[in-house]
């Protein structure tokens, strides 16, 4: 009962959180609530399922076109019509590409997509196509200065909290069979934690699994396994933080096969 009643919270805060920031821009209840509305899809798409998720956030940010057309207002009105929209129609592609091409492209570089056509919108909509050019240069120049102060930020940030290395391979619990055992299962750990290569260590968990445990046990078992995929990182982000986050990325790898053996050891361990 608590969790419906969180969710049902979170929706309402949401919804609430973007109808207001709409209504001080634009002063108009409806358009407001449109705004919220299409925020609120925005918000419901961490709850859909993989690859749906972005088809909720193009139809949030399709509705939160929508009520900018409702507005008054000059080149500005276009500009956020034009990119809002834009955005939206970028979302939808990037669930066609995957969908009917297996290509995840735009999603992973998504956030240059989405600069494109918001440098596009503002060169389209701005009255002036000179001074379009200009307020677009001045633009880039001050991503550019926010992108340095960010980049040396995260450098000291990543040096100065350098961690101690740690064991990525965690040691089964369960005594190894023999050295053939042995080396399958040293094996397929480290492709999965150093790699994320989760097939080979899917398969050993089954083939290995005890004798008598319920399929549905076993698959609740494996879920999260199955269910694992690598955080996408920024390509904007310099080499160390991507070097940050591969390493963190092994770690929760890690901690995802110590949580396995030890649900595997609690059914009776590997066979």
């Amino acid at each position: 009962m608590k969790e419906p009643v969180k969710r049902l919270k979170s929706i309402v805060s949401t919804f609430f959180t973007w109808t207001m920031i709409a209504f001080i821009f634009s002063d108009n209840a409806l358009v407001a609530i449109i705004f919220g509305a299409g925020g609120l899809l925005l918000g419901a798409a961490s709850s859909a399922e993989r690859y749906t998720d972005l088809l909720v956030r193009g139809g949030g940010f399709f509705v939160m076109a929508l009520s900018i057309l409702l507005t008054d207002g000059g080149w500005m009105k276009d500009f956020l019509f034009l990119s809002l929209a834009g955005i939206g129609f970028g979302y939808v592609l990037a669930y066609a590409a995957i969908k009917f091409t297996g290509s995840d492209f735009v999603e992973r570089n998504f956030l240059v997509f989405s600069g494109m056509i918001v440098m596009a919108a503002l060169l389209g909509s701005y009255p002036d196509p000179a001074r379009g050019f200009l307020a677009l240069f001045y633009i880039l120049v001050a991503a550019a200065i926010v992108y340095l102060v960010y980049l040396v930020s995260t450098y000291v940030s990543v040096r100065l909290n350098v961690n101690a290395v740690q064991d990525l391979l965690p040691p089964p619990e369960s005594q190894p069979k023999g050295d053939a055992y042995s080396r399958e299962l040293s094996r397929v750990v480290r492709a999965f934690v150093e790699r994320g290569d989760k097939g080979p260590l899917l398969v050993f968990v089954l083939r290995h699994s005890p004798r008598g445990v319920l399929d549905i046990h076993l698959e609740r078992a494996v879920k999260p396994l199955v269910e694992y995929s690598e955080s996408p990182s920024s390509p904007f982000a310099p080499p160390w933080v991507v070097e940050k986050m591969r390493n963190e990325e092994k770690f929760r790898r890690k901690k995802l096969v110590e949580k396995l053996i030890k649900t595997i050891e609690s059914m009776g361990g590997f066979e």
